[in-house]
């Protein structure tokens, strides 16, 4: 005699063949629910106090799997678990269907997992995982309440195998693809794996080409129509799913060479190998060319074209060679009274530091002490130019200019690079120069 819920069963008989033989059974104090092992609401506390239900099937625990769900009156009796067939992935977070459906068990490891295998998935259970993945400051802290909570691993791909972004560095290393790394000459450009396409035996395959292909992956020429089924295969292509061509088989453009391009069809590669003989020589082309530019001689064009439009323009003003010799030096156009102002050497001082040149040295350095350093350093080359030019009757430079300039470097190296200090030199002498012409 044995108790099964809220019902007394006097015996159960077990045949050699496994079927079960009830006899004398009671019915104690709550009335059986009237949908039996199919109700599913058996496990809401509520209606479970309201009614009986039938026990688990004994069956399904001698064996894997109870061989008798086909029998109608079997599965009314006895109540059998029904997996989930998302298993470990499911996302459905509906009650009813948490109380219909059995699930596996949670990962041991919990936030520490880090298996992304798809029969790990399937097994086990898991936290959600981190959006920050193993870049989560609170997962390098170790913290604890933030790992039991969520897991901190690699993602894998949404689009995996049929991912576009294989070249983007940063997706690469931050979700998980079924395919090797990318070759970076994927997909046009790489010749190795054109060779291993070309190749109708294996044999014929040199070492140095079978090595590249095995070690990276590229991007299969056949696309969304691919019909490889090996493993070894996915592992070393990449199937990118163009848009399918809407006329399929009846499509009239297959001779426009942008459509081949932009849509793929049924028996053409989304990715055409470059045939060996011209276009317009070759009878069998998809996209024939027929060649109409090859006695045009575009760069002689480009070349006429372009004297002929620089021999049209008009100046829409005018002025001396030492005057747009200055515009160049300074970057910028002028006044003459501004012009008239560079006859002074503390005028000049000031243009070569509002030059362009100058004005990047010394914001990459922004010191007070460099600029002061800078600008004493203009001053003394200004005032040498203007010395050799013997402009205002002023005697030409000496060999204490020289010692000065020499002390100026030194205090400006460090900070200052040497490059810094010649372009401080040749834009202040060219300044100058132009300013003395003027």
């Amino acid at each position: 005699i044995m108790i099964i819920n809220n019902s007394k069963v006097n015996s159960i008989d077990k045949s050699v063949d496994e079927q079960l033989t009830l006899n004398d059974v009671c019915i104690l104090s709550l009335p059986p629910c009237h949908h039996g092992a199919k109700c599913r609401d058996r496990r809401n506390p509520e209606h479970k106090s309201q009614c009986s239900h039938p026990p688990m099937c004994p069956l399904s625990k001698a064996t894997s799997a109870c061989e008798q769900l086909n029998d109608e009156i079997h599965a009314f009796t006895f109540i059998h678990n029904i997996k989930c067939k998302f298993a470990g992935e499911c996302n459905i977070i509906d009650p009813i269907h948490s109380l219909e459906f059995d699930h596996p068990e949670f990962c041991e490891y919990g936030g520490d997992c880090t298996n992304m295998s798809k029969k790990h998935l399937l097994a086990y259970r898991h936290v959600t995982n981190c959006p920050d993945g193993i870049k989560c400051l609170k997962y390098r802290r170790r913290d604890n309440d933030h790992m039991k909570s969520f897991r901190h691993c690699r993602p894998i791909c949404l689009h995996d195998n049929c991912c576009v972004n294989f070249h983007d560095k940063v997706h690469f290393a931050n979700v998980i693809h079924s395919f090797r790394p990318p070759c970076p000459l994927t997909p046009y450009n790489c010749q190795k794996y054109i060779e291993l396409v070309r190749m109708n035996k294996s044999n014929d395959i040199s070492s140095e080409v079978e090595d590249h292909c095995f070690e990276f992956s590229h991007v299969c020429q056949f696309g969304r129509h691919c019909r490889i089924t090996e493993e070894i295969h996915f592992e070393t292509s990449i199937h990118i799913a163009r848009q399918l061509c809407p006329d399929g088989n009846k499509c009239s453009k297959l001779s426009k060479e942008d459509h081949l391009e932009s849509y793929s069809h049924p028996d053409i590669r989304d990715i055409r190998l470059l045939c060996k003989i011209p276009g317009y020589k070759c009878s069998l082309s998809i996209a024939p060319s027929s060649n109409l530019n090859s006695s045009i001689n575009f760069a002689r064009n480009q070349s006429q074209l372009i004297k002929t439009w620089i021999r049209a323009l008009q100046p829409v003003h005018r002025c001396r060679k030492e005057i747009f010799e200055s515009i160049l030096v300074l970057g910028h156009v002028m006044s003459r009274h501004y012009m008239n102002l560079l006859e002074k050497q503390e005028n000049v001082v000031r243009a070569v530091l509002q030059h362009s040149r100058v004005r990047l040295i010394l914001l990459k350095y922004n010191n007070p002490v460099v600029r002061e350093n800078v600008g004493k350093l203009i001053e003394i080359l200004v005032e040498i130019e203007f010395a050799n030019a013997n402009l205002h009757g002023k005697l030409s430079a000496n060999h204490d200019s020289e010692q000065n300039i020499s002390t100026m470097e030194k205090k400006l190296q460090p900070p200052l690079e040497g490059k810094d200090i010649q372009a401080i030199h040749e834009w202040t002498i060219k300044i100058a120069k132009t300013s003395i012409a003027l």
